[in-house]
């Protein structure tokens, strides 16, 4: 009874070997005792068969305490159940053995899941360490300071070999990202994900670029610890730059071969007019409507050329009382050399004047900006449309409506989000 009742597998060898007594749970788990486990010897080599190797014990060793005596032998096996045991064989006084046996199989199967989370931990860690971008976390508490850093921020941001563990989070991100701190803070302080630009010098004279990606939501499993990743996007940023360079200096280049065109042609007028003059001048004949055409002719050519200083962005004019609907037809005769020949340009406009306070020279720049974009959004060939309308809003106040629209296939819905 006393054997039944216990929560192990036991079996009781006498003195010379031989099984004397065993209790049901071991009679379940060990079928084979009657038949071939009979003597002691026949018990240990069963226990080598099914015993686990080597390296798999020394994991559970430490795992594994006892209390009692050391045993004569202790073993872990596997049996066909795919469960895990320990047996533990105690020579008793009497030269007798007891043997227990132990359902070890959910600490076996603990063991393995701590070495894998080890495993796994090591990977990440190696991993987050070798990251050219900058990582942080910081507690989500009133301090909420830097609680985990890893190499490449503290060979960033660190002053005199000295880590940014431990400080406090604002005061860090204050110190670097000036120009943003009021929308990160309020990111922070609202629980909210969010990237912030900043441009800086660290540690040198040359101007880096840097991005702080924030995610300071608060998760469903109450980790509300504040995550981010700070990279250095300088590279990125002068890519970008130079990109958009050699498309200005691109577009530039089709301008300018309309532009010298459009030159050649007031020059032409210029000429032409000044022959006249000095015809009706021997003549005695007034003069004075050939220097209106002259000056009409030069006002063009001027225009020409605040275009293009414009387009480079060498001059910024002031804002004046300026018809929106002459404008565009005064930045039309730029539209065709800059769009080539695969490409229709259709305008349509009110049969009045829709006068605007703005600049006249940045209106005509918004609209060949719209158009080369638009432009570059077609593959080779399409229509762009230009279409100037008025409406009233909420207040009854009139306002001018422009829109230039083009054929091609859109915007796609990852990016459109970003802009």
């Amino acid at each position: 009874d006393i054997f039944n009742s216990l929560g192990t597998a036991v079996l009781y060898y006498d003195h010379n070997g031989g099984l004397v007594n065993y209790n049901m749970m071991a009679r379940a788990l060990l079928p084979e005792l009657s038949v071939r486990l009979k003597r002691f010897q026949e018990f240990i080599s069963f226990v080598f068969e099914h015993s686990l190797d080597i390296t798999e014990q020394k994991d559970l060793a430490s795992t594994l305490q006892t209390s009692q005596k050391l045993p004569a032998f202790c073993e872990i096996i596997r049996l066909s159940d795919h469960h895990f045991y320990m047996v533990r064989a105690m020579i008793q006084l009497n030269k007798s053995t007891i043997v227990e046996i132990f359902d070890i199989s959910q600490i076996k199967n603990d063991t393995d899941n701590i070495k894998l989370l080890d495993r796994d931990n090591r990977v990440l860690s190696r991993a987050i360490h070798s990251s050219q971008k900058g990582i942080f976390i910081a507690g989500n508490d009133d301090e909420k300071r830097i609680i985990f850093v890893n190499k490449s921020l503290d060979i960033s941001f660190a002053k005199e070999n000295q880590s940014i563990l431990g400080y406090r989070l604002n005061s860090f991100l204050s110190t670097y990202f000036t120009d943003q701190w009021d929308a990160i803070s309020q990111a922070i302080e609202d629980r909210k994900d969010g990237q912030f630009w900043q441009k800086i010098n660290i540690q040198d004279d040359s101007p880096k670029w840097l991005l702080l990606s924030l995610s300071a939501e608060i998760k469903p499993d109450n980790e509300n610890a504040i995550i981010g990743f700070i990279s250095d996007e300088t590279i990125n940023k002068r890519n970008e730059q130079h990109v958009l360079q050699t498309q200005k200096m691109d577009a530039i280049g089709k301008l300018a071969g309309g532009v010298a065109h459009d030159f050649n042609n007031i020059l032409s007028i210029i000429e032409g007019y000044v022959r006249l003059s000095e015809v009706a001048i021997k003549r005695g004949e007034d003069i004075s409507e050939n220097f209106l055409r002259i000056r009409t002719a030069v006002k063009r050519g001027s225009g020409l050329t605040r275009q293009l200083l414009l387009f480079g962005k060498h001059r910024v004019t002031e804002s004046e009382i300026v018809n929106l609907c002459a404008q565009v037809q005064d930045v039309e005769s730029f539209l065709e050399p800059l769009l080539g020949v695969n490409f229709k340009v259709q305008i349509r406009m009110p049969d009045h004047a829709l006068f605007i306070r703005a600049s006249g020279d940045a209106i005509s720049q918004i609209i060949m900006n719209l158009v080369i974009n638009a432009r570059d959004a077609m593959e080779g060939v399409g229509n762009v449309s230009i279409r100037i309308s008025e409406e009233s809003d909420d207040q009854g106040n009139l306002r001018a409506i422009l829109k230039v629209i083009d054929t091609g296939k859109g915007i796609e819905e990852a990016i459109i989000g970003k802009i």
